[in-house]
């Protein structure tokens, strides 16, 4: 079948494999050490690359995001499986990804927790929370020190606060442990308090 254009190549490869799935196997079987081979070697390359083109190809990026939620919703015993099956590697790529995102962590383990106590609301994005660092200069609007920010939830939600960009903002770790479940206005009276009698 002479192949024309990517489109073409992309059809009769699939073709190709679904008619000779045993073959396909056994190839990737035989391979298997020098694939994994190939592929650390080329991590960053391959890396560099795929930023490079999702930066100039958006919707494709969005479209490879919703065809993986798709199928990891139609599959949905895979990932408990996979991590049965590889509990030493899954949990080397989960400390490595946390040491290398801790912003996006912080993010999905404010949305862990809101999910735990029932919380309603749209949630907040990585960009929406970089933006509300920038808006207070990287400083604890409760303390107004300049310190390493954690995700506040205004209105606690244990206190029926929604899980919204609304009712999130930056505050130092200390400030956000001390202010607990209390409303900010009873959080301030009692700063202002401790101040006062100190």
């Amino acid at each position: 079948m002479p192949v024309k254009n990517n489109s073409d190549k992309k059809e009769y490869l699939k073709k190709y494999y679904h008619t000779h799935k045993v073959e396909a196997k056994a190839y990737r079987e035989a391979h298997k050490a020098e694939s994994k081979a190939y592929r650390e070697a080329s991590k960053e390359k391959a890396k560099a690359y795929y930023k490079e083109y999702y930066k100039k190809n958006p919707e494709n990026k969005k479209r490879v995001f919703e065809n993986t939620k798709k199928w990891y919703k139609e599959n949905p015993g895979y990932k408990a499986e996979y991590y049965l099956k590889n509990k030493e590697r899954a949990s080397e790529n989960n400390k490595r990804w946390n040491k290398e995102n801790p912003e996006y962590r912080r993010i999905m383990e404010s949305k862990r927790r809101a999910r735990l106590a029932g919380a309603g609301g749209g949630g907040f994005s990585k960009i929406q929370w970089e933006e509300m660092k920038k808006e207070y200069n990287g400083i604890c609007p409760y303390c107004n020190n300049k310190k390493d920010l954690t995700i506040e939830h205004i209105v606690p939600l244990i206190n029926n606060g929604e899980h919204d960009a609304d009712n999130i903002s930056p505050a130092c770790k200390s400030c956000n442990s001390s202010k607990g479940t209390k409303s900010m206005l009873f959080f301030m009276l009692a700063r202002v308090n401790n101040l006062i009698e100190k």
